[in-house]
């Protein structure tokens, strides 16, 4: 699939395509939590709540005020959104979870070796391909990513 075609799929169509969530039962517990987190936080914050703390009131003299000052509590308040230390701990949990589940998986764990050295992500199917090739076991892989990496400082450097 061409990346701008994965790219117009919605967020959960598109996790379902990289991960096959039928045919694990963990994979499938991560991609409900991510969605919950996806719902009830992502959502939110990044397209406003329906609550009275986003609804304004104009009073005379003083201009618009909330009609509730609601997020004057001990919670952490961003912008027309709050998360209680409890649930931003519990997000922090999760997404660590998922990314330690995918270090040592097959085959994202090679996916993510990948991801840790920095390197560019290929957009080309035939660089993707000269990648995967090199995916042989987990040290082989291991091994070409640090001759990779010390062959880009040595150009970054300019020693070559």
């Amino acid at each position: 699939m061409e990346f701008f075609e994965f790219r117009k799929k919605k967020w959960q169509n598109r996790f379902k395509i990289v991960f096959t969530i039928s045919k694990n039962e963990k994979l499938k517990r991560f991609y409900d939590k991510l969605v919950d987190i996806k719902r009830n936080y992502r959502n939110p914050l990044a397209h406003g709540l329906r609550s009275q703390v986003t609804l304004l009131v104009q009073l005379p003299y003083i201009g618009l005020v909330p009609l509730s000052y609601e997020y004057f509590s001990q919670k952490i308040y961003y912008g027309i959104a709050e998360i209680g230390k409890n649930d931003a701990l519990k997000i922090i949990n999760t997404f660590q979870s998922f990314l330690d589940f995918l270090k040592n998986k097959e085959p994202y764990r090679f996916y993510m070796l990948y991801l840790d050295y920095g390197f560019a992500i290929p957009m080309n199917e035939q660089e993707v391909l000269k990648i995967k090739e090199k995916m042989t076991t987990y040290e082989e892989f291991k091994e070409y990513l640090d001759k990779e990496a010390f062959y880009q400082d040595l150009l970054i450097n300019r020693d070559i």
